[in-house]
């Protein structure tokens, strides 16, 4: 074996390693999850989509303030479609 098929087999093992580390429920012990536990994830997201919710804040804390440029932008859209 050459030194580049070395670097080869050495990234693609680093590759690997690092992939099933990042796995999204890595099994506790090697154990497999019961079908209570899988009912219980399905029911809680049964479509496996997990909304982010940390950045839904629209107002940025200026909810007195007037937005003209995007009232003005807004009732154009309204009026001129």
């Amino acid at each position: 074996m050459t030194a580049r098929s070395l670097t080869h087999a050495a990234c693609c093992a680093a590759l690997s390693l690092m992939l099933s580390a990042c796995a999204k429920e890595p099994a506790a012990a090697g154990r497999q999850p019961t079908a209570q536990e899988r009912q219980d994830r399905a029911m809680k997201d049964p479509f496996g989509y997990k909304p982010d919710w940390k950045d839904t804040d629209i107002s940025r804390g200026g909810t007195a303030e007037l937005d003209r440029d995007g009232l003005k932008k807004d009732l154009g859209h309204v009026i001129m479609p």
